[in-house]
């Protein structure tokens, strides 16, 4: 993990960079240039998903961070050095972090954090405490403090599909405030600096653009005029918004939005490049100077000192353009002061020892010798975020493999990865989640891909062409996809999705039944069917809920078979070991690895799993031996292996196996 700051954050296993920027006004126009440097000392644990600068930032140089797999550390020299503050916390991937205007007095912060929802600290992050009380929700994704928190206490909370939550008495108790609010999926949240009197507060939300509440939440209405996409992902607001009645918007795929009378109407602000605007900040002394900065997944940061008419690239110094998260000191006028963060920089492997690893900005890896060396291989690639890898069966001899990406549609290659070439005819959705090939490909030329609009699309020839066969699926996320090992008798494949649970097709994808007996749990993550199914009908899904389900009927019902498994029962990852039907192994994963050698009954962790961070990917490898890769968000890659009562941990390499 790498921090940078500027002074003047799914392998998705990445490394972290923050970066600081030093800039130097020169001539009358107002012209600036700086350089980044990387400030990453005693950091680590993925992406930097939030900032958060004290008040009195240009007396105590106090910085928080918080990370997607590591939670939140603090700078109390600018970022120059960090140290872990986390005391009290249980879960660490961080979405919020919002900091008391009283900091110097009350030492209190608020983070939010997934699946733990909103956490306190009163005494400078020294420790945490949940505070919940109300929040049914758990998945907190966005935090807004008020102005006036010392007198007021107020603070409102985001979350992922249970709408806006708010307390009055500084996170002791909440109450919902979703009154008018059509989508409770909330991105972003920013409050009016006058708060205390106007009790204005914006939402972004992921379907619905952005709501506007003028009585401090107790009622909302939509503000949607001229905003041509309505999946809005970050908002950000003017800090002399009473005159200006300024604020922006980042959309999924149309750029960014200025709004000048409070949210009335919206017009695009160029920057044609910025698709997918994470992060936004504006000056201080946005009044005088009219100074915004916005990040980017791939561009990186951009600002424009005339409120948004025209912008600059800024990222002399940057290593990795995927923006997540902005913060700019309250003292930006004189110390020009900006942190952002960023990320870092085969079926036959009992022969081949060769292994591919597919990262989330960096593109795809192989290593020709068990993982101890990797080199990259992406020539043809147009986007390096690399969502899922699939493998020919018959690889020994076609040395084709695929890779989804996101918002880059599919790739194949046909020479073990040394060249790349789109294959997207028919695909109407870019945002590839999972992969899936037909076990008989070397005849059918058949797979399936996964897409984030809840779609499947099915190719017959080799990727060459693609057709639609999502008819029965819900319009959720397809996360996960598994094909029956006899696929080409029984024609049975199966679909994980993000809220509606697990659909099965009986006739290779040309139609799809819901298969949810038994379970409530409808984040379906990963699926693993038996590589005997046509006789034991058996298969497994890792759940956000209910931890691991088996069935034993072709998904007609399902079990919990969760013995020895963490009590939160959230899962990343399911694999089989390839030699299932012998030794009933397979492993399951959330931030630690599980193993089973009885078909799921019992479960005990897999050699005390030393990195503690999500488990975004999960191999069993072929051969003799137990043997399980884990790729981890902000850990790289792990090896375990079990042999003659012999136990190997290789430490992490530097590059990351694909995962969601």
């Amino acid at each position: 993990m790498k921090v940078i700051i500027l002074n003047s954050s799914r392998i998705a296993l990445v490394l972290i960079t923050i970066l600081s920027f030093s800039t130097t006004i020169s001539s009358a126009e107002g012209s600036s240039e700086g350089i980044w440097q990387q400030r990453s000392n005693g950091m680590f644990g993925g992406i930097i998903t939030a900032f958060a600068l004290s008040p009195a930032y240009s007396g105590d140089h106090t910085v928080f961070a918080g990370t997607s797999e590591a939670g939140v550390f603090k700078s109390t020299d600018g970022g120059g050095t960090w140290v872990e503050s986390n005391q009290g916390r249980v879960y660490n991937q961080m979405t919020s972090l919002v900091v008391s205007p009283n900091y110097a007095n009350d030492h209190t912060l608020f983070s939010a954090a997934w699946h733990e929802g909103v956490s306190r600290s009163t005494d400078a992050g020294v420790s945490w405490e949940a505070v919940n009380n109300g929040i049914t929700y758990h998945h907190v994704m966005t935090l807004a403090i008020s102005p006036n928190f010392t007198n007021d206490q107020t603070i409102f909370a985001g979350s992922l599909s249970g709408g806006i939550y708010k307390s009055t008495d500084g996170g002791d108790s909440w109450q919902t405030a979703n009154t008018n609010l059509t989508d409770l999926n909330i991105r972003a949240l920013a409050i009016s600096p006058d708060f205390a009197n106007d009790q204005t507060v914006f939402a972004a939300t992921a379907a619905g653009g952005v709501f506007k509440s003028t009585n401090g939440g107790a009622a909302w209405s939509p503000v949607n005029t001229d905003l041509t996409n309505l999946v809005t992902i970050s908002l950000a607001i003017s800090p002399d918004y009473p005159n200006d009645q300024t604020l922006v918007v980042g959309t999924w795929s149309a750029g960014l939005f200025r709004s000048t009378n409070g949210g009335s109407s919206w017009g695009s602000v160029g920057l044609p490049v910025m698709q997918k605007d994470y992060a936004l900040a504006f000056s201080p002394s946005y009044a005088i100077d009219h100074t915004v900065f916005a990040g980017e997944q791939s561009a990186g940061v951009f600002k424009s000192i005339n409120s948004g008419d025209t912008w600059d690239e800024f990222n002399n110094g940057i290593v990795g353009l995927g923006i997540k998260s902005l913060a700019i000191s309250p003292n930006y006028t004189s110390d020009q002061t900006v942190f952002v963060g960023t990320p870092g920089w085969g079926p036959d492997y009992a022969n081949d020892q060769t292994l591919f690893a597919g990262t989330q900005y960096t593109g795809v890896f192989r290593s020709n010798n068990g993982g101890n060396l990797w080199s990259s291989v992406n020539e043809g690639l147009s986007t390096f975020w690399v969502e899922d890898l699939a493998i020919s069966p018959a690889f020994a001899s076609d040395l084709t493999i695929f890779a989804a990406t996101y918002c880059g549609g599919v790739f194949r290659s046909t020479d073990r990865g040394d060249l790349w070439s789109p294959a997207n005819n028919g695909l109407t959705d870019s945002c590839i989640y999972t992969l899936a090939v037909s076990p008989d490909y070397s005849s059918d030329r058949t797979l399936f891909a996964g897409t984030n609009s809840g779609k499947v699309f099915k190719s017959v020839d080799a990727g060459g062409v693609w057709s639609d066969s999502s008819t029965g699926l819900p319009d959720k996320q397809v996360r996960a996809l598994a094909i029956s090992p006899d696929c080409p008798n029984d024609h049975t494949i199966f679909a994980g999705t993000l809220g509606g649970g697990v659909y099965r097709s009986n006739n290779a994808g040309g139609s799809w039944v819901e298969v949810t007996s038994g379970y409530t749990a409808l984040w379906a993550l990963s699926l693993a069917i038996s590589p005997g199914f046509a006789s034991d009908l058996t298969i497994f899904a890792a759940t956000d809920g209910e931890g691991l389900l088996k069935s034993t009927d072709g998904g007609a019902s399902w079990t919990s078979v969760n013995n020895g498994l963490p009590i939160y029962l959230s899962l990343s990852r399911v694999v089989l070991s390839p030699n299932y039907l012998s030794d009933g192994t397979l492993f399951t994963a959330f931030t630690r690895v599980y193993i089973s050698t009885n078909r799921g009954n019992s479960w005990q962790e897999v050699g005390n799993s030393p990195w503690g961070r999500y488990v975004t990917a999960l191999a069993a490898v072929p051969g003799n031996s137990v043997q399980v890769l884990a790729g981890t968000d902000g850990q790289s890659l792990w090896s375990y292996e079990q042999a003659a009562q012999t136990q190997k941990v290789y430490l992490p390499l530097l590059m990351n196996m694909a995962g969601k």
